[in-house]
């Protein structure tokens, strides 16, 4: 296969993104564009790119979907034996991208990950619904099965245990993760390229911003 796609340009055509008009808190900007993210019908609003490494320096990355945020930072769940578990396990060190194309925004992140603790985690699992729940509890994730047939026999099997529970517990090998972020990049798409980007960098508890060229 050879071929180019330079004839495929991206054109954008946001409102303009000041420094005076953004508050000094990154993750509140965040929160404001996430949140119109969501009012405009973005599709998937809430999913992001998050890419993991190990000590080693070999990257992987995979879409996952926010949960929860505070002023703690990005919260996500997932299986503890999956292949992004095992690299922030050896390095604690992510980052990820949330992508808006209906805004020409993106939302570039940077950070240290850390597993948070069992009642937090049972109180977002809680908050899932049941093909979520019952999904946790089905898949092997990230390791190699037979076919699909297999995943549909398991995730039948675990739907009929749990067929007369009010409640399904969270499994013991899944649960959340924060990530607290260290840097933000605020990325607004105009045309002709004269793109705006804006940098949070977190400096003894305090952000500091830059403009970026684009």
């Amino acid at each position: 296969m050879n071929k180019d796609f330079f004839d495929i340009v991206g054109n954008y055509e946001g409102a303009l993104l000041l420094e005076p008009e953004v508050p000094a808190d990154a993750l509140e900007l965040f929160q404001q564009w996430l949140e119109l993210a969501i009012r405009s019908g973005e599709k998937a609003p809430t999913s992001f790119v998050l890419s993991s490494s190990t000590f080693e320096g070999k990257s992987s990355s995979r879409i996952v979907d926010l949960r929860h945020i505070d002023e703690q930072g990005l919260y996500f769940l997932t299986h503890f034996e999956s292949r992004k578990c095992r690299q922030m396990l050896q390095n604690p060190y992510v980052s990820g991208v949330f992508f808006w194309p209906d805004a020409g925004r993106q939302v570039r992140f940077e950070g240290t990950v850390s597993r948070i603790e069992d009642a937090l985690s049972d109180k977002l699992f809680a908050r899932c619904n049941d093909a979520q729940q019952l999904a946790a509890w089905s898949f092997p994730q990230s390791q190699g099965v037979s076919s699909r047939k297999y995943l549909e026999t398991l995730m039948d099997d675990f739907r009929e245990d749990f067929s007369g529970s009010k409640k399904i517990a969270r499994p013991t090998n899944w649960g959340g993760y924060c990530i607290h972020p260290q840097m933000f990049e605020f990325w607004q798409g105009h045309q002709n390229l004269m793109h705006d980007r804006l940098q949070y960098t977190l400096f003894n508890g305090t952000w500091k911003l830059e403009r970026l060229a684009p």
